[in-house]
C-alpha cells in the first residue's frame, strides 16, 4: 500500500507540472495568506488538491480537508486572445441544417422469393432426356429442360384419344387431366393431330432466369411433386441485413439504403441503392439485432450479375430527420457539431461564447470570424437528437440536432443563465474541455458539478 500511495503522489506531481506548462499564467494557482489575500468580487480560493473552493479566505488560509494552503483564483468566466490561442479554442456558429441519420447495416445477398419458381414432375416417371445440364445456366421462357416418361401420362393420352368423339363432358374431363399432368393447349392439339400418344413429355422453363438448383440426372426415377429445377430471376435481389436493436425506431419501409460490395471482378466495389421493404418484428435475443430486408435492382454488367446470392454486403440507411415520408426532404433544424459536445452520460453541455457590453452584460451577437479580445463563456445544458450528417453537402462531419435547452437547477445566479439557443449563437467547438476545467476550478457550474463547488464536498476524499 505504501508503494501504491507513493506512486499516486509522484503521478500527481508530474500531472501538476504538465498542467502548469500548458495552462495560461492567469489560470495557475498563486498561494496566498490571510494578510496578503487580494480582495474583489472576482476572486475565490481553491485547494490545489481540488478539495474545496471558498468564496472567502479562512483565517489560517488553509484547506479544511487536507490542510494545504488555498490559492487565489479568478471566478470571472472570461478568456483573452492569448489564452484562446494557448488552449486552441475554435468557435462555431449554430446553424439550421438539413440532417440525415446514417445507420450501418450488415448482411448478405439473397434471392427474391417472388422471382423464384420450382419446376416439378407432375407424375411418377423417369427422366429420359435432360436438356439443361448445368446449374447457373441462363434459360429463356419456353426453353426445354427435360423429357419425362410417365405411365400415368401415357395412359391419360390414350384416354384422351379414345374420347375425342365422345360426349363433350367426358372429352373436357380428359383434356383437363392432361393439363394437370403439365401439357399445355399446344401440346394437346399436337397429340390430337398425331392420333397417337407421345412417349415422353417435354418440360419447359416457365420463366426466364438462372437455374439455381438442379436435381436432373438422365435416367433417374422421379416422384410426383419432386423438385427437379429451381429458376430465379436475379435482375432483382433481396438483401437480408442486420441492424442493431437501438436503431430499430429509426428504420421503416421506404428508407433508402446505399450498399457497397466487393465483386468477382478486379475493379471498383459495386455501389447500389435500394429501399427497406420489411423490418422483422422479432429481435434476436443473443445478438440484439433485428433483420431488415432491402430490395434492390441487380442489372448485369459485362454480361454478369454484380450481386450474387450469399455475397456479403455493407449498407448505410439514410433517414432524413424531420421528414414526413422516408424519401422526403429533411427539415432544417438547429445543429451542433459533435466535437462541441461534452457528456457525462447523464448530462450534455456546450459552452456558448459571448462578448461583453459596456455595462458588463453578455453580448451574444458576436462574429465567429472576428471574436472580441475578451471573450466570455457560459455553460448551457442541452438535450440532443440522434447523431446525424448534413444532407446538403458531401461531408463527413457529424452533428447533433438540438431538441431543447435543459433549464439550470435552482441556485444563485442561475435565473440569469441562457435558456434558449438560436441560430447565430457562437459555441466553443474545440477547447471546451479546458473551459469546463477552469469553470470547475473556479467553483462555477461545470459538466461534473451542475451547481458549482462552493465549500467542502460531501466526501472529503472524493477528488483525491
Amino acid at each position: 500500500m505504501t508503494g501504491l500511495r507513493l506512486g499516486l503522489v509522484l503521478g500527481g506531481i508530474v500531472l501538476g507540472l504538465a498542467v502548469g506548462f500548458v495552462l495560461p499564467d492567469r489560470w495557475l494557482f498563486d498561494g496566498v495568506t490571510a494578510e496578503s489575500a487580494p480582495s474583489g468580487a472576482g476572486t475565490q480560493y481553491a485547494c490545489p488538491m481540488f478539495c474545496v473552493v471558498e468564496k472567502t479566505l479562512p483565517p489560517d488560509g488553509k484547506c479544511s480537508v487536507c490542510g494545504m494552503e488555498l490559492a487565489a483564483i479568478s471566478s470571472a468566466p472570461t478568456i483573452d486572445r492569448h489564452e484562446r490561442a494557448m488552449i486552441g479554442l475554435e468557435p462555431a456558429r449554430i446553424r439550421a441544417l438539413p440532417l440525415v441519420r446514417e445507420v450501418r447495416l450488415f448482411g448478405e445477398v439473397d434471392y427474391d422469393d417472388t422471382r423464384i419458381v420450382a419446376v416439378s414432375a407432375r407424375a411418377d416417371g423417369w427422366l429420359e432426356r435432360v436438356d439443361a445440364r448445368a446449374t447457373w445456366t441462363d434459360v429463356n421462357e419456353g426453353d426445354p429442360l427435360f423429357a419425362l416418361y410417365s405411365p400415368a401420362l401415357f395412359e391419360a393420352q390414350q384416354e384422351f384419344l379414345s374420347l375425342r368423339n365422345a360426349d363433350a363432358t367426358l372429352r373436357d374431363s380428359a383434356v383437363e387431366r392432361l393439363r394437370l399432368l403439365g401439357l399445355d393447349r399446344r401440346e394437346i392439339d399436337a397429340i390430337a393431330d398425331a392420333g397417337a400418344p407421345q412417349r415422353t413429355l417435354t418440360y419447359r422453363a416457365p420463366r426466364a432466369g438462372t437455374i439455381v438448383r438442379r436435381r436432373a440426372v438422365e435416367g433417374a426415377a422421379v416422384k410426383q411433386g419432386q423438385e427437379i429445377y429451381a429458376i430465379a430471376d436475379l435482375d432483382r435481389v433481396w438483401l437480408q441485413m442486420e441492424a442493431f436493436e437501438s436503431d430499430l425506431p429509426l428504420l421503416r419501409p421506404g428508407v433508402e439504403v446505399r450498399i457497397t460490395a466487393d465483386v468477382h471482378r478486379a475493379d471498383e466495389p459495386v455501389e447500389r441503392t435500394g429501399r427497406i421493404a420489411f423490418v422483422d418484428p422479432v429481435v434476436d435475443p443473443r445478438a440484439r439485432t433485428v433483420r431488415v430486408r432491402v430490395e434492390m435492382d441487380n442489372p448485369r454488367t459485362d454480361g454478369r450479375y454484380a450481386l450474387l446470392p450469399g455475397q456479403r454486403v455493407v449498407g448505410v440507411a439514410r433517414l432524413p430527420l424531420g421528414a414526413d415520408e422516408p424519401d422526403g426532404e429533411p427539415v432544417p433544424t438547429l445543429a451542433i457539431p459533435r466535437d462541441a459536445i461534452l457528456r457525462t452520460g447523464e448530462r450534455t453541455i456546450v459552452y456558448v461564447l459571448h462578448g461583453m457590453t459596456d455595462e458588463g452584460a453578455p453580448d451574444y451577437a458576436i462574429d465567429a470570424d472576428a471574436l472580441p479580445d475578451t471573450l466570455g463563456y457560459e455553460l448551457v445544458e442541452v438535450a440532443l437528437g440522434p447523431l446525424a450528417r448534413r444532407a446538403d453537402a458531401e461531408t463527413r462531419e457529424d452533428y447533433y440536432p438540438l431538441v431543447r435547452v435543459v433549464p439550470p437547477p435552482p441556485g444563485e445566479g442561475n435565473d440569469l443563465r441562457l435558456r434558449r439557443l438560436r441560430a447565430g449563437h457562437v459555441i466553443a467547438r474545440h477547447g471546451a474541455l479546458l473551459l469546463d476545467s477552469q469553470a470547475q476550478l473556479a467553483g462555477r457550474p461545470s459538466l461534473r458539478f451542475p451547481t458549482g463547488r462552493d465549500g467542502a464536498p460531501a466526501d472529503p476524499h472524493a477528488n483525491h
